[in-house]
């Protein structure tokens, strides 16, 4: 399960350098809910931009505030070598009253900071649409804009299974899955019709991808694109957000007349760049490219797009070997 807690900027900048590693809390029903395993994503309470991605390690639990500090080493907790000497359970209680803290208890989150920092060299292959944008919303309305105009029911699982395919892929589907009275140009040409306006002047880059990307790029990392989307979206959208110009190559899943369903196309884009797969950092949102991408040898970076508390926990623990809940964790 994923968590969101708010932080003034001194703890928040203490559990950034590793120096605090226990989160005090009031142990009510909303921490209560916090199980070790969860992701906790810390928030700078004054830049909501900035976060620190964390996993629950281990819960401490104690009846008071005062029976914590005796037990739990503060210097983990907050406190530094120059307010160490006065640390006082009492301090606790300006944030959580007496009556709170005999009625719930409270508790010391334990927690492991996720890794954020890549090696800043090699080669760095980024999918748009959920990874570098903010799309999904978009892509979704006019994938599934098709099944709504033929009167096909569908749940959440079908814009999973569209999402890898890309237009071509996503058309094919329709027809054959479906028996949709129509081509594969007339279906891509539906969607592209409602997205290009889109795509020219709506969608943007997710928060500290620009940063991100630009400091790869200064570093000498080879980058490229290989999205679902087609180029008539893709190029423009990467233009108009000023960063066209940093990827060496951007591809479609068109261009190889495969899908990231296929791990086929891992295999061919290691092959067209150069390289053994083992070399290839991969960043996407998408779980399906990330399973085939992993097991074609890439070193995969599963990013955080409003997937399910379920998914996310997938993709951190089966699917990536570094989760990406925000880009502005990586610019540091």
């Amino acid at each position: 399960m994923i968590h969101n807690f708010k932080l003034k900027e001194e703890p928040f900048r203490l559990i950034e350098s590793g120096k605090k590693t226990i989160e005090l809390r009031l142990y009510d029903e909303k921490r209560q809910r916090v199980k070790v395993g969860d992701i906790i994503v810390f928030v700078l309470d004054t830049n909501p931009a900035l976060t620190l991605t964390a996993t629950v390690v281990k819960l401490h639990r104690f009846d008071s505030f005062e029976s914590l500090y005796k037990a739990l080493p503060l210097d983990l907790c907050g406190y530094t070598e120059e307010n160490i000497s006065s640390a006082h359970h009492s301090d606790m209680d300006k944030y959580y009253s007496r009556e709170e803290q005999a009625a719930f208890g409270v508790v010391g989150i334990e927690i492991k900071l996720r890794k954020r920092n890549m090696d800043k060299k090699g080669i760095y292959v980024f999918d748009l649409d959920g990874t570098l944008v903010n799309s999904m919303p978009y892509f979704k309305r006019a994938m599934l804009s098709i099944a709504d105009d033929e009167g096909i029911g569908y749940d959440d699982e079908l814009i999973k299974i569209l999402t890898p395919l890309g237009y071509v892929g996503g058309a094919k589907y329709y027809i054959e899955k479906y028996g949709v009275d129509a081509t594969v140009e007339e279906l891509c040409e539906k969607v592209r019709s409602r997205l290009s306006r889109e795509y020219t002047y709506n969608i943007k880059l997710k928060d500290g991808v620009k940063e991100y990307i630009r400091d790869l790029a200064g570093a000498g990392c080879r980058l490229f694109v290989l999205t679902a989307s087609p180029h008539s979206v893709t190029d423009v959208c990467l233009a108009n957000n000023g960063v066209f110009g940093l990827f060496e190559s951007i591809w479609s899943v068109e261009d190889f007349s495969l899908t990231k369903s296929d791990t086929r196309i891992f295999y061919e884009l290691a092959k067209t760049i150069g390289c053994e797969p083992s070399e290839i950092h991969y960043f996407d949102d998408s779980l399906i490219a990330l399973e085939n991408a992993r097991a074609t040898g890439y070193i995969t970076y599963g990013v955080y797009d409003s997937q399910t508390d379920d998914e996310v926990i997938r993709m951190r623990d089966e699917l990536s070997d570094t989760l990406v809940m925000s880009f502005t964790e990586l610019n540091k």
